[in-house]
């Protein structure tokens, strides 16, 4: 097994688990309970999304793949992406909410991009296809459920709380991993591969 492939479809989950359904399932209740807002102030929180969607794949996805440590961005930027849900969770003021939302999914498309190229660059030729929907079932196929407890937890606890949770995880999973996967911190996507060129010598 490829240590490399587990994490970066790790990673991905941990996105699309936790990211996806405040921007997909819950930002309607943030406009009725916490803006007090109408139909144009959901336009408002989704143009904020979409524009830093777009930045997020444009610019921060390039640098992103292109950097040395993969591994530890990857990992710093789904912090990022948690701490800007908790802001998000914690703010009744519609500008700061656009900041926050800008910024969540900025990183969004970052981590997404990068994993989704990584798996398919990392996996053996004879795997790419079935590693590739491996990958698609357990980070998009995710989001069903997903986004099915998102709407249970803020029904429980109310929508800033389930946001907040949401975000936390992300923090405290992207901590843990990396401290818990030294290799991934150190590890440069970029590197020279070594054992691939040499295997095709040999042949």
């Amino acid at each position: 097994t490829q240590p490399r492939l587990q994490d970066m479809i790790i990673l991905a989950i941990l996105v699309t688990f936790f990211a996806f359904p405040v921007i997909m399932s819950l930002l309607p209740a943030v406009v009725g309970q916490v803006l007090k807002g109408d139909a144009a102030t959901l336009s408002w929180l989704m143009m904020s999304s979409g524009a830093g969607a777009l930045v997020g794949t444009m610019f921060v996805a390039p640098l992103t793949q292109a950097t040395r440590r993969t591994g530890l961005v990857l990992g710093g930027i789904i912090g990022w992406i948690g701490l800007w849900l908790i802001l998000f969770s914690e703010t009744s003021w519609l500008p700061l909410s656009l900041l926050s939302l800008f910024f969540v999914s900025i990183g969004i498309p970052a981590v997404l991009t990068t994993t989704m190229g990584l798996v398919q660059v990392l996996a053996p030729l004879d795997m790419r296809a079935r590693l590739m929907s491996l990958f698609f079932t357990l980070s998009f196929g995710m989001q069903p459920i997903a986004s099915l407890l998102a709407g249970y937890s803020a029904d429980a606890w109310t929508t800033p709380v389930a946001i907040r949770v949401n975000g936390l995880l992300l923090l405290v999973g992207a901590v843990l991993f990396l401290a818990v996967r030294p290799a991934l911190r150190r590890w440069e996507a970029n590197a020279p591969q070594v054992a691939p060129v040499a295997a095709v010598d040999a042949v």
